[in-house]
């Protein structure tokens, strides 16, 4: 059993989760790895359901900073299990829970290993598509908010509130380019905000299935103790280069068939964050 100077120092270790995108879930991103890439608008359409795993993993554990810090070198693994569902053309409502193993190696205190359920995502919002055959193949709308949960062993008031827009515009029936931005605020002791702001170019189906994305995304969360753990640091920002691949194996007689996606978030640049690039695979399938 843990002592109580054991369970803290346990706690003041925990510097990561993983909550990444399935369609369009709401990302928290941390300071410790590279930021996933924060998905299209929904399809506007009733009564369709998705569900995504995503399986994903630091590329290394190396501790790199433009400046000092406190943060621990830290790799990190786990999934992530998605919902989507469409009750109504507009309407949507997604739940996210993700299941993460961190391992953390700091001098002073050695080695640390510990599994949890991350920082759960319960949102809803409003998708609208319009379609302009003279000119554009469409243009997609999406607005976001709900409630942001705390990890499961962390008894602490964590929750936020997200509020997440995004467009999308369709190009000569296989390009798509998009646009996204985000906001959270966290009902922390010291109400602490975060946004982020994205833009991606995606070949759709351009050879059968097969689809490849280029995105980039600038992260910034400001000068606040981190909202979960009582791990005290400056602000921080990143820079994180998004590539995908996938292949979609639904057809029109199998439309139940999943797509899967290799992905891989290359961490550019940052200021207090660690240098963990994530690398991962994606199976999503809609009906």
């Amino acid at each position: 059993m843990l002592t109580y100077s054991a369970a803290v120092r346990h706690i003041s270790l925990i510097t990561c989760i993983l909550l990444y995108t399935t369609t369009l879930p709401y990302d928290v991103t941390l300071p410790y790895f590279a930021r996933f890439f924060p998905g299209e608008p929904h399809l506007c359409k009733g009564r369709l359901t998705t569900i995504d795993l995503r399986v994903a993993g630091t590329t290394n554990a190396q501790h790199r900073v433009e400046k000092d810090s406190r943060l621990y070198d830290t790799s990190t693994h786990g999934f992530i299990l998605s919902l989507y569902h469409n009750p109504l053309d507009s309407l949507f409502f997604e739940v996210t829970l993700p299941f993460y193993h961190i391992h953390h190696d700091c001098p002073a205190y050695g080695c640390c290993s510990l599994k949890e359920l991350g920082m759960s995502a319960w949102t809803t919002g409003i998708s609208l598509n319009l379609f302009s055959p003279e000119k554009l193949d469409f243009v997609d709308l999406s607005i976001e908010t709900g409630i942001l949960f705390p990890p499961s062993a962390h008894g602490r008031n964590g929750c936020g509130v997200p509020l997440k827009g995004s467009v999308a515009i369709g190009l000569f029936d296989w390009i798509t380019i998009g646009a996204e931005g985000d906001v959270a605020y966290f009902f922390d002791s010291v109400k602490s905000l975060q946004y982020n702001v994205n833009w991606f170019l995606e070949a759709d189906h351009f050879v059968r299935g097969f689809s490849c994305l280029l995105g980039y995304s600038y992260s910034h969360q400001k000068p606040a103790p981190y909202f979960w753990h009582p791990l005290c640091c400056d602000y921080w920002s990143m820079h994180t280069l998004h590539m995908s691949l996938g292949y979609d194996l639904a057809t029109e007689h199998h439309p139940g068939l999943p797509n899967l996606e290799l992905f891989y978030n290359r961490l550019l640049n940052g200021i207090n964050v660690t240098g963990n690039s994530m690398v991962g695979l994606s199976i999503r399938t809609t009906f």
